[in-house]
């Protein structure tokens, strides 16, 4: 029944964020009342402890969303003095951290996202600095099937967005606030400049501390159409790999320890090992949501063995889901929340119930082939609905890429950051994890170039997902499975999704496009799409509309633009720009129209 109880209350936070609106104070309060009047009587536990996972949810969001800088202040300027709370993070000439306020004179978000254009100083985690902000909402674009940026916002608990207009870094001292945060920053510059390419460096740097923001565009693409992104990325995979190596090297060491102290007992020598390093790694990544899960279930795992007693792994992975709703319920708002977890539950349940295999290096090899087999058909409905997506190179890729990754470039990059905090010469191991990265990024090259880059779904609504992930587990659920063909209807939506209906012959529509500081306008009739204008760029390659183009084509099943007509002087030769260009020239190759609206 205990079981029971902590699905109820899982279920409960994450049904509660589809909820159109927060209620009020008093409608919580009466919810609270309902659900303590429900605990005393033994068959309404359940209902009770399933609506106390809804309030906490509700309580939270409704806390968050109190805490959120108003709309009526959007723009006004303030004085403030802030420490900086996590690692900053460089996009072209700006940086990006978050703040917390420690000035209280006035109510202020508790953390708010710090924009600053070629910043005059060196921003390190837990200084302290008197700005001068340009305070704004958390909200993002409203685009169709673009990336939802305030969602995101509200589940990382920001309340504000300021630009900074003047600083002052203040002398007070740093303390251990940002201790952790300053040790990943150190470690990140000694990996950049101890690296010959720029962009090994930005994936060891990814994968040692989390920081994923120096990974260059295209590098960012090469890693999203292969299907890779996640392991070059610190996930539970990797720390497990972590726990793994030091329980393999603390089973080694504890044979001369008995010799010393008779009564080490050399399993749990070994697991508690693990648990300190996957513990230290996990903080080393900034505490992500997947470093959360994997430690949450290597913690209940391995406190159930030093315990002696046996545990389901579909037990622990509940615990997992249950302890991070419970630590922080707004962690459902996010993407990587979902997929994180299903990954690890298609796992369980594809392999829970066989029985286990013979070892050696064909069983294990295998063993990785059906891994990747059941990852890719078990996500399949969840990557169309999320990302409408589906990436056919995803399989051959991580069939390489999973054990070069666990095997090679990860052990050397952890023996090199230990080296480092130690201060002694990293440079042999530095050396072996830039040359598998750079066969790693070679070997995706050429996959990338074998084929088209990813099949471009419409996207799917919340039930035909369901059901689609409904049908791949049937497809790849355990041996004895009755007709586990019939997974096959189930996945029909994901396969042949439906597309929205043409507009009449003597229909138009005009959809203007949220790009900030510039314009962007699709006109389209029944035949004819025609872009006017892209609206602007970074120089980056992060142009917005090179983002939501895929995604609107693919919703209507289109392959491209009929016209592309582009708003120039025209005394300058016609090219398209290189954001504009690096989002895809596929898609605007037919016709080039440049015109001179007014101007020189």
């Amino acid at each position: 029944m205990s079981w029971c109880w902590l699905m109820a209350f899982a279920l409960g936070s994450v049904l509660a964020a589809l909820t159109p609106a927060i209620p009020n104070g008093l409608q919580l309060l009466g919810l609270g009342l309902l659900a303590v009047v429900l605990l005393f009587g033994s068959r309404t536990r359940l209902p009770a402890v399933f609506l106390l996972g809804v309030l906490w949810f509700l309580a939270q969001a409704g806390w968050q969303l109190a805490d959120q800088w108003p709309e009526e202040r959007a723009g006004e300027v303030v004085d403030l003095q802030i420490q900086v709370a996590s690692l900053p993070e460089w996009r072209g000439d700006s940086i990006r951290f978050v703040a917390e306020p420690i000035d209280h004179d006035g109510h202020w978000p508790g953390r708010i996202e710090v924009r600053w254009f070629r910043p005059d100083g060196y921003i390190q985690p837990g200084q302290h600095w008197q700005l001068r902000l340009r305070m704004l909402p958390p909200r993002g674009r409203l685009n169709p099937h673009g990336f939802d940026y305030t969602r995101y916002l509200l589940s990382q608990r920001i309340g504000a967005i300021g630009t900074v207009r003047e600083a002052e870094r203040l002398k007070a001292a740093d303390g251990l606030a940002g201790l952790v945060n300053r040790a990943r920053q150190y470690l990140a510059e000694v990996i950049t400049a101890e690296t010959r390419s720029l962009t090994a460096a930005s994936l060891m740097r990814a994968l040692s501390i989390a920081d994923r923001s120096a990974i260059d565009e295209t590098t960012r693409e090469l890693l999203a159409v292969t299907g890779t992104a996640h392991l070059l990325a610190i996930s539970g995979l990797h720390v497990g790999m972590v726990a793994m190596l030091a329980a393999a090297l603390g089973s080694v060491l504890a044979g001369p320890l008995m010799l010393i102290f008779p009564g080490v007992d050399r399993r749990r020598f070994a697991l508690i090992l693990a648990l300190a390093a996957a513990l230290s790694y996990a903080l080393l990544a900034g505490l992500t949501l997947p470093t959360q899960r994997a430690l949450i279930m290597l913690s209940v795992i391995g406190l159930a063995l030093l315990l002696r007693r046996g545990l389901q792994p579909g037990h622990a992975l509940l615990v997992a889901f249950t302890a991070v709703v419970l630590i922080d319920p707004l962690a459902v708002l996010s993407t990587g929340f979902w997929m994180s977890f299903a990954a690890v539950g298609v796992l369980i349940w594809t392999f829970a119930w066989r029985p286990g295999g013979r070892k050696g290096v064909w069983p294990w090899l295998l063993g990785l082939l059906r891994a990747q087999l059941a990852i890719g058909i078990g996500l399949l409905a969840i990557n169309a609905g999320l990302f409408s997506q589906v990436y056919w190179a995803a399989f051959p890729a991580n069939l390489i890429a999973i054990p070069l990754v666990g095997f090679w470039i990860l052990p050397s990059l952890l023996a090199s950051l230990v080296l480092i905090a130690v201060d002694l010469p990293a440079m042999t191991f530095l050396w072996l994890a830039e040359t598998g990265l750079k066969l790693l990024l070679g070997y995706l090259e050429w996959l990338h170039h074998l084929g088209p880059e990813a099949l471009l779904r419409p996207p799917l609504g919340l039930l035909a997902m369901l059901l689609g992930l409904l049908g791949s587990l049937w497809l790849i659920a355990p041996p004895g499975w009755p007709a586990r063909w019939l997974g096959l209807g189930l996945l029909a939506p994901v396969l042949w999704p439906a597309l929205p209906p043409l507009l009449g012959p003597d229909e138009l529509e005009i959809q203007i496009f949220d790009v900030g500081a510039g314009q962007s306008i699709l006109i389209r009739t029944r035949n004819d799409w025609t872009l006017y204008d892209t609206g602007p760029g970074d120089g980056q390659g992060r142009d917005v509309i090179g983002q939501l183009l895929p995604g609107l084509l693919a919703a209507h099943g289109r392959s491209g633009l009929d016209r592309l007509i582009l708003d120039i002087p025209v005394e300058h030769p016609i090219q398209l720009p290189v954001d504009f260009r690096r989002a895809g020239e596929q898609l605007f190759a037919p016709r080039l129209q440049a015109c001179n609206l007014g101007g020189p």
